[in-house]
């Protein structure tokens, strides 16, 4: 999808001072709220062991970046990647940008011989659930509401900012296996946490269950949560938050103990596998 894409490397200030803008058309920042990323911060990242790439159309436009850098976990002081930013143009979307710019990543992190990248997402935006868990193979166990306080901007306004913490052990067998592709596996079997109904084509918010203790579990989210985000209708905008509410107390409820193995699309909607017995091929260095 991305063939005519390239992704490179960004080491001088003078390649990464063009992200500043970028930042505000992928996010619709305000450049004076404070929330940018100036040049000389991620020129630092890129110095200090960390990445900087950019991803440039057919005709060397620049049309997409990533910034990581490098972050020690306090319990183990296993070293990782932290991926903080990963943005595509609004025209260049679903056309498997992203996931290079994320192998782009994976490659730096083998490179330096880190077994570990990690960033956060919004388990509310179906697309970056899919590409994060589905296609890359990433795991999450960790959620933290409201984790970088109020976001302002077209695609974070109005909602906190609940975030799920992916960890891509990016030398693992169930990786390879994620990135090798093929058939789209179905979601598991397993025990229902919430299903969906949606008579006469709205959503009906589901009953969640709590205190289950199946192998698998499996939570089922609408398909079209951006669509709706972006609306702002009040009626969707009531939906969200309201779902946002309630899958709080799910992942309260379930993670650490479950680990979130996959985030499967169907027809209309995605479905979070969440496994108690994880595989130790998720960690090489189990």
């Amino acid at each position: 999808m991305a063939g005519d894409v390239t992704v490179r490397t960004l080491r001088t200030i003078a390649e990464i001072t063009p992200l500043v803008p970028l930042q505000i058309a992928v996010w619709g920042h305000d450049p004076d709220a404070g929330h940018i990323y100036p040049a000389r911060a991620l020129f630092a990242f890129a110095e200090s062991g960390g990445l900087v790439g950019g991803a440039y159309d057919d005709h060397g436009d620049l049309i997409g970046f990533s910034a990581a850098w490098l972050g020690r976990e306090a319990a183990t002081r296993r070293v990782y990647l932290q991926s903080q930013l990963v943005g595509v143009l609004a025209s260049h979307r679903d056309r498997g940008v992203g996931l290079r710019l994320k192998l782009h990543q994976r490659d730096h992190a083998l490179e330096q011989g880190l077994a570990l990248v990690k960033w956060t997402f919004d388990p509310l935006r179906p697309r970056n659930a899919v590409l994060n868990l589905h296609k890359l193979g990433a795991v999450a166990r960790r959620f933290v509401p409201d984790f970088y306080g109020e976001i302002p901007g077209r695609l974070n306004a109005g909602r906190p900012s609940d975030r799920l913490w992916a960890e891509w052990y990016v030398g693992s067998a169930h990786v390879m296996r994620r990135l090798r592709g093929g058939e789209v596996p179905r979601p598991p079997a397993g025990e229902p946490i919430g299903r969906l109904d949606r008579p006469g084509g709205r959503w009906v918010m589901p009953e969640f269950a709590f205190g289950l203790a199946a192998p698998t579990l499996l939570l089922e989210l609408p398909g079209d949560l951006d669509t709706l985000a972006a609306s702002g209708a009040g009626a969707d905008a009531a939906f969200l938050g309201e779902l946002q509410l309630r899958l709080r107390r799910v992942f309260a409820d379930y993670l650490p103990r479950y680990t979130i193995t996959d985030c499967a699309p169907t027809a209309d909607r995605i479905v979070y596998v969440l496994q108690r017995a994880v595989d130790a091929e998720l960690d090489p260095a189990t």
